[in-house]
């Protein structure tokens, strides 16, 4: 399945070495209990289940091996921004990779690993405090009481819903936070045509970075983690989406018989 720039011959190649690299990070073990030794020790492991995933979808593997290496991906990068202390000034902490963990949890995850991702800190996953990612960080902190079946809150998400539709807003605030904001404020209202309006936007966005941006050669362009993610708490709300997309494999949300 060609999805973004990355060379066919290359994909199965990159998928045999990853789950090399994989037994051998699962062989080893943490230096100590230090967190910062098991950051890197969960991070590594969630971003090669992460990488392997990605790639089993994109080379179209069974449905249930993808769901698999996606859910132990969520576990794993759930860890890594668990176990995070305060950081140092600039020590770097991207709110891209919450956003990315946050998806994989309610998509693949354990009911529990909401509770847990709700729960992670701002500094746990946003440093330095970059003014252009300020949105970002925001829309997360929305999304942790929608992951627990509650409502986002309102103040906040019309504040966020004016700056990034403003003419001052960023390429990423406009194509990637606003859809996302505006998907939030459709679920709330039950306008279940603004929500899926709000994904194809999304979606619109994210096929512009795959096929020509920033995701061209990253198996991140391979799926829409966030349109996934809205996919499915539209689900738990009686939402059903009815795009039609290979970013967004609505059937790997699907886990009946497993």
């Amino acid at each position: 399945m060609k999805l973004n720039k990355i060379p066919d011959n290359k994909i199965p190649k990159e998928l045999e070495w990853q789950k090399d690299l994989l037994k051998e990070l699962l062989a080893k073990r943490p230096v100590s209990n230090d967190p910062a030794a098991l950051e890197k020790h969960h991070g590594s492991i969630g971003d090669s289940y992460r990488e392997i995933g990605l790639l089993s979808y994109q080379q179209e593997l069974s449905p249930k091996e993808i769901r698999e290496y996606l859910s132990r991906a969520a576990q794993s990068l759930l860890h890594m921004h668990e176990v995070r202390k305060k950081p140092a000034p600039q020590e770097d902490r991207s709110p891209w990779l919450f956003q990315t963990t946050m998806a994989l949890v309610v998509c693949f995850g354990q009911p529990s690993e909401r509770d847990t991702a709700a729960r992670i800190l701002l500094h746990q996953y946003h440093n330095p405090p970059y003014a252009e990612l300020n949105s970002l960080a925001g829309l997360l902190e929305l999304y942790k009481p929608v992951l627990l079946g509650r409502s986002p809150d309102a103040a906040e998400l019309a504040r966020l819903l004016g700056a990034c539709s403003s003419d001052t807003a960023s390429k990423n605030e406009q194509g990637f936070v606003l859809p996302q904001l505006q998907a939030l404020q459709s679920m709330e209202k039950k306008d279940a045509k603004g929500w899926e309006a709000a994904l194809a936007s999304l979606l619109k966005s994210h096929e512009a970075e795959a096929k020509r941006g920033e995701y061209k050669l990253l198996t991140d362009g391979f799926i829409c983690l966030p349109a996934l993610m809205l996919a499915q708490l539209g689900r738990e709300r009686g939402m059903q989406c009815s795009l039609k997309s290979p970013y967004l494999p609505l059937f790997l949300l699907e886990r009946a018989g497993e």
